[in-house]
């Protein structure tokens, strides 16, 4: 059996779980954890290490423990969790990148995000030229809810913002849950359901061969290892159906609209602003993420989070397979 499946009775299944939260979650010291100081000794150790390119991995038994048991309360629970007391204050920026690399391989295997391999990501405002199609996560507009690299077979199963600079105003992350979407339509409208658990087409973001086709063809809900899992971004799909040349049947419009409406219920949205050296780690296939417009101190100042992709299943590229 593969990894995703599609299912043939989708309406029969439900999310449930912890994570399946229709309304704003738990306070968010429930789902704050600090760094204990055993690891945070061990990592001071690891960052005052020369650096080597082809060094073996470092051998950080606390913090690898810890984070192990971290992501089996976000298996278990809500989600997400908010982790801070990672010693990066201080440290140049290349430091930075790798400690929270490294933090974050105790987690779980970092995969690329972009075709040529790069696996920390930087997300912040470029001020690219008017006009042209790039991605939000380099400009300072707002984001719509969405999951990451959601046009990818294999989606990834976390992410991590690790922010070293926040902006004065604005860039306020919303987080709601697409396994709470799930089950209410599961609930209310199973045919509409049935109609997300059989592929779509999804702009692949320019990150594919030349010669390759532009779009993929993925379902947004399918089956993973846990149980329902999805993907979504709906400009991504509709985007991917124009590259495609396939207009979206009025099913599949009511879905993505009724899915729209459920995610985006003020209700079921939580909000964070976050702070400098604080990272959240988030699952990806049934959380959404997202942030509002925001505006930097200054040109040379910048709003920065680091952005990190963990996926254990499939091949270690891009693609997965």
């Amino acid at each position: 059996m593969s990894t995703f499946e599609t299912l043939d009775a989708p309406a029969s299944l439900a999310a449930a779980g912890p994570s399946a939260w229709h309304r704003e979650p738990a306070p968010i010291a429930s789902w704050r954890f600090e760094l204990p100081p055993d690891c945070r000794v061990e990592l001071e150790a690891f960052a005052a290490e020369p650096t080597a390119d082809g060094a073996p991995a470092p051998r950080l038994p606390a913090t690898r423990a810890w984070m192990r048991a971290l992501r089996e309360r976000v298996d278990g629970g809500l989600g997400l969790a908010l982790v801070e007391g990672v010693p990066l204050a201080g440290r140049a920026e290349p430091e930075q990148r790798r400690l929270a690399a490294t933090v974050l391989g105790q987690f779980g295997r970092l995969v690329p995000q972009k075709l040529d391999g790069t696996r920390v990501y930087d997300v912040r405002d470029e001020r690219p030229p008017p006009g042209l199609r790039v991605r939000r996560s380099t400009t300072n507009v707002s984001q719509e809810l969405h999951t990451d690299g959601g046009w990818l077979h294999h989606t990834p199963a976390y992410i991590a913002l690790t922010c070293l600079k926040q902006a004065p105003s604005g860039g306020i992350s919303r987080l709601s849950s697409l396994a709470a979407a799930h089950d209410t339509m599961r609930e209310t409208c199973p045919d509409l359901l049935a109609r997300l658990y059989r592929p779509l087409c999804w702009d692949r973001q320019s990150e594919h061969e030349p010669e390759a086709a532009r779009f993929s063809r993925e379902p947004l809900f399918f089956h993973d290892t846990v149980g329902v899992a999805g993907r979504y971004y709906d400009d991504y799909v509709r985007e991917g159906q124009r590259l495609a040349r396939e207009p979206l049947d009025a099913m599949a419009e009511d879905a993505l609209e009724t899915l729209r409406e459920l995610v985006e219920a003020e209700r079921g949205v939580a909000t964070l602003r976050l702070e400098e050296g604080q990272m959240l780690v988030l699952d990806n296939r049934r959380l959404l993420h997202a942030r509002t417009g925001f505006e930097d101190a200054s040109v040379t100042v910048r709003r920065h989070l680091l952005r990190i992709w963990i996926r254990d299943d499939g091949a270690a590229t891009l693609e997965g397979r």
